[in-house]
């Protein structure tokens, strides 16, 4: 944390060493639990529709009567089996289409299921894949609102690592500052720890609270 070539007390090196880690760019574990259930039930309720529309009977037959009794990593293996029939109706989606999205959206169900922690590229990438899979099924409108998450997502990531970057600056000027005048300004520095991990939590709260807004919001 501490800038390279200056001129530093033991105090500080000592404090250097004892900050918290300032993240380049995240969205934290709360808000990705949210965002991760959220496209659960959002391709469930799709999919709902989906075999609604294309095999009623065959699903009411397993219990599929309302969006959420749908079983989002038992759909392919439920299109399989009546590929066929599928295959044979007049306008519906091509089963090999359907078929090719199984690994990434079974992914999606098992880190929401399993509450697995995701890289913010992770994270985006499986919003893609809940887009390409819905268009799929449904057609280019039913990804709107997923379209609009990612594009809201990536805009809080970029926020999120310019604020990093600006507090790893005044953290940086603030030991400059303290090293320099160590007797009037010790106390600042020994505060500083605390101090920062405060802001950290704030801004990971802030993070977490807009997305649970934008998600209610569009989702709801």
């Amino acid at each position: 944390m501490l800038p390279e070539g200056s001129p530093v007390t033991e105090d500080a090196q000592e404090l250097s060493g004892s900050l918290p880690s300032i993240p380049k760019s995240s969205i934290p574990f709360p808000a990705q639990h949210v965002i991760l259930q959220a496209l659960q039930r959002h391709l469930e309720a799709h999919i709902f529709q989906f075999v609604q529309k294309w095999l009623l009977p065959e699903s009411h037959a397993i219990g599929w009567t309302c969006a959420e009794a749908v079983e989002l990593h038992k759909i392919f293996g439920f299109l399989t089996d009546y590929n066929q029939k599928l295959e044979a109706q007049p306008c519906s989606p091509p089963a090999h289409s359907i078929q090719r999205w199984n690994r990434v959206v079974s992914s999606i169900r098992h880190a929401s299921v399993h509450r697995i922690l995701q890289a913010p590229d992770t994270l985006l990438r499986m919003v893609r894949y809940a887009i390409g899979f819905l268009e799929s099924i449904a057609g280019v409108r039913s990804s709107r609102s997923l379209r609009r998450l990612h594009r809201f997502l990536k805009t809080m990531l970029t926020s999120s690592d310019r604020l990093a970057a600006q507090l790893r600056d005044k953290v940086n000027m603030q030991i400059l500052l303290c090293n320099a005048h160590p007797e009037q300004l010790g106390r600042r520095l020994q505060l500083l720890p605390e101090a920062l991990r405060r802001v950290l939590q704030n801004n990971e709260q802030s993070m977490v609270s807009q997305i649970q807004g934008f998600l209610q919001l569009e989702f709801a």
